[in-house]
């Protein structure tokens, strides 16, 4: 009991109005009341601000880094706020949890809702449809590719693709693989063979591509490394105009770097998880599809700047720990 009186409660444990009081207690300790974020001075109590928060946070899932407040929430997703030097955070463009915002019928989705912006991920064709598995990923939702044409498209949105120029992007992606990882399967892709970011799975490999083969011509550099059958990976591309950079890591560790890299300009032809929507860029320079997943997705979110190592390793790191990698 951590609001009322222990003892009276205790010795009055069979008291209608005790047992009401308690019950109000749980429900409110539940999130039935709703859910207040507050902070306040160390010195004197103080409030220095107060947000309502629309999930209770998990077990031992607040983190501080770089002067924000990271918290994981029980309802699938992960929010961050800014601290007095950072007035704005750096907040995704787009975010996608298995655990939230998903309207299935039948367990197949017709729709993943953006939670950070308008950028849903929709399929209206029944057949396409992928389906969603509860306590796919360590006890956690994810949405499952079949490998025959199912998967989800994103329009263009200036947000993710045909706004920009892009100086900066990450993309965080959660993924399980099936037991096919020999065959081309495009886990995201968003632009056209001319401009355009992905991840796809090829010959045992997860590779990570970007390109811009005009204006400020650069790429495609292509990252790759070894990945295993049935097997949970956070993956996270980054690219830097500044720096003249694109990395790419997984499971929080690097899996190096390429240079020469520019702006990334309006890159249009939608956007899809799970095949190839259109166009988009292999290593081996050829662009065509359908190159359909096969496998489980629990989580993506995108971000329009380069994010700071130390961001880019907390949030993996809440991500493993959630998906028991």
């Amino acid at each position: 009991m951590c609001i009322r009186d222990r003892e009276h409660a205790f010795d009055n444990s069979a008291d209608p109005n005790v047992i009401e009081m308690l019950d109000e207690q749980d429900a409110a300790l539940k999130g039935a009341q709703g859910t207040l974020l507050r902070a306040v001075s160390v010195t004197d109590g103080g409030k220095y601000a107060e947000y309502n928060i629309a999930s209770l946070p998990v077990w031992d899932g607040m983190v501080v880094a770089n002067g924000r407040l990271f918290i994981s929430m029980e309802n699938g997703a992960v929010q961050s706020f800014a601290g007095a030097n950072h007035p704005t955070g750096i907040q995704p463009v787009m975010q996608l949890s298995a655990g939230v915002g998903v309207s299935a019928t039948r367990i197949r989705v017709g729709a993943w809702q953006d939670q950070a912006g308008a950028n849903d991920a929709v399929q209206t064709v029944d057949d396409d449809r992928p389906s969603l598995i509860g306590s796919a990923i360590n006890g956690m939702p994810a949405i499952g590719f079949d490998g025959a044409g199912q998967h989800l498209d994103v329009a263009d949105s200036a947000d993710i693709n045909v706004g920009g120029p892009y100086s900066g992007k990450t993309l965080i992606v959660v993924f399980k693989t099936s037991s096919d990882i020999g065959n081309r399967q495009v886990i995201w892709e968003q632009g056209g063979a001319v401009r355009g970011l992905n991840f796809y799975l090829d010959a045992g490999h997860l590779h990570m591509t970007g390109w811009n083969l005009a204006e400020t011509e650069w790429g495609p550099e292509t990252l790759n490394i070894p990945v295993w059958p049935s097997s949970v990976y956070v993956a996270t591309l980054i690219l830097d105009a500044a720096a003249g950079t694109l990395e790419g890591s997984v499971n929080g560790l690097g899996i190096g770097a390429a240079g020469g890299v520019g702006q990334l300009h309006k890159h249009s032809d939608n956007c899809a998880l799970g095949h190839v929507e259109g166009a988009t860029m292999f290593h081996d320079g050829t662009t065509a599809g359908p190159a359909n997943f096969s496998g489980l997705i629990a989580d993506f979110r995108q971000y329009n700047q380069a994010l700071p190592d130390a961001d880019c390793r907390l949030i993996e790191g809440i991500l493993m720990s959630k998906y028991g990698i």
